[in-house]
């Protein structure tokens, strides 16, 4: 990160799903954690979210209404008097988005508004057709920002031949984009490799191949005066990749594994031409080994050092995977008793230094003491076929707590049998 901070400080929302009214302050890296449903993603969506509706409002690409609709859809309730989504960017300046329904009751119309200016004192500009010549030029200070949402089995898809392949936001596109970079012979592929190989050691070498694709396409045919649409398929050049893997051999994309296919959808994206500035990912650590876990954060860093402007922001379940982060790097978000998402403070110590059950304990409300009675509970229950329908129904709640604790018991339940 450079010297200058994170381009992006800080992130404001109101009144967007579960985000009644919360407030995260950011850094170069940061990931939130915390129990499902309590946020995390919608984070990332919100920001997301802004970020687009308002380029695109200044491109032309979205209109007005397009942007009321987006927002109205993501409000906590339907009768809460308006939503906002701010961000804080570099030199105290504040873009962003707000709604409210005031208006309604005289006009009928609720209105949108956009937000700029310095923090302190942000200006508002009613959105009626476009942004006003000072809402745009704010709106341009706007970083490049893309959420992530990686898929292993679109990853692994093979995707047609381009001379400039895209990568959508689940990974579709990866072996046009990987042949692109080996085609460049810049060191960009080679720099994926070493990099793949320090999260997955066994990697040695990726390549691409080609391969016959069946399109389908819809076509338009005009008869007298009517217009008929067909199906139609054509066979097109596509692209596939294996992965070279030590004594093992060439393993195709298919048979890849999905921490394998992830990790290097990520690092994919990290070498792209049109990277982005502030990078969203949900569930960093999905399925990764633990060890794996903490080379991917270290990769992460490491591409960061000689990429200052790059900021990461992502999402994690995994306990272990903290102790790869400083302590103020971690945002611990929850739900209080009315269902609204709120950040925790900070417990206190650098998670590198705790052991495993101090993170359990400080960032998860986890003791080893809970731990060692949900496993005996979990047994009692999934060994006994004539357990009840209550505690049938508590088997995958224990087993979902386990599985945040790293300590899946790694056995399914006996059928029950019939009590009739």
């Amino acid at each position: 990160m450079s010297a200058d901070g994170p381009i992006l400080r800080r992130v404001e929302i109101r009144g967007f799903k579960a985000l009644s009214d919360i407030t995260l302050d950011l850094h170069g890296v940061t990931v939130l954690v915390g129990p499902n449903a309590c946020g995390k993603s919608s984070v990332l969506q919100a920001a997301t979210l802004a970020h687009d509706l308002l380029t695109g409002l200044d491109s032309g690409s979205v209109q007005v209404p397009e942007v009321e609709s987006r927002l109205q859809q993501h409000r906590t309730k339907p009768d809460r008097p308006d939503l906002s989504i701010r961000l804080h960017l570099r030199g105290e300046q504040v873009v962003g988005l707000r709604t409210s329904d005031s208006p309604r009751r005289a006009s009928g119309d609720p209105s949108v508004y956009a937000l700029f200016g310095l923090r302190e004192r942000p200006q508002d500009q009613r959105l009626d057709h476009r942004l006003e010549e000072r809402a745009a030029e704010a709106v341009k200070a706007l970083p490049a920002m893309r959420w992530l949402r990686l898929d292993a089995e679109k990853l692994a898809s093979p995707s047609p031949a381009s001379p400039q392949p895209v990568l959508t936001v689940d990974g579709f596109g990866l072996p046009s984009v990987l042949d692109a970079l080996v085609r460049a012979r810049d060191g960009r592929i080679e720099r994926i490799e070493k990099h793949l190989t320090q999260v997955v050691p066994q990697v040695q070498r990726i390549r691409t191949d080609t391969l016959k694709l069946i399109q389908e396409t819809t076509e338009t045919l005009r008869v007298e005066d009517q217009v008929l649409s067909r199906p139609t398929r054509r066979e097109v050049t596509g692209l596939t990749f294996s992965v070279q893997m030590r004594d093992i051999g060439w393993i195709p994309a298919e048979a890849l594994s999905e921490g394998t296919l992830l990790a290097l959808g990520l690092l994919t994206v990290l070498e792209m031409s049109e990277r982005p500035t502030v990078l969203m990912l949900d569930d960093l650590d999905r399925a990764l080994h633990p060890a794996a876990q903490l080379k991917i954060v270290s990769t992460l860093r490491e591409v960061q050092a000689r990429t200052p402007n790059l900021q990461i922001l992502a999402t994690a379940h995994a306990p272990m995977i903290l102790a790869g982060f400083r302590d103020r790097e971690i945002i611990r978000m929850g739900l209080d008793d009315a269902g609204h998402a709120q950040v925790y403070p900070h417990p206190g110590g650098a998670p590198g230094w705790m052991t495993p059950s101090e993170i359990l304990d400080q960032y998860f409300d986890i003791s080893r003491p809970s731990i060692s009675q949900d496993l005996q509970r979990y047994a009692l229950l999934a060994d006994d076929p004539l357990r009840s329908d209550a505690e049938d129904a508590e088997l995958p709640v224990l087993r979902a707590r386990l599985r945040v604790a790293d300590a899946d018991p790694g056995w399914d339940p006996v059928e029950r049998e019939s009590t009739s």
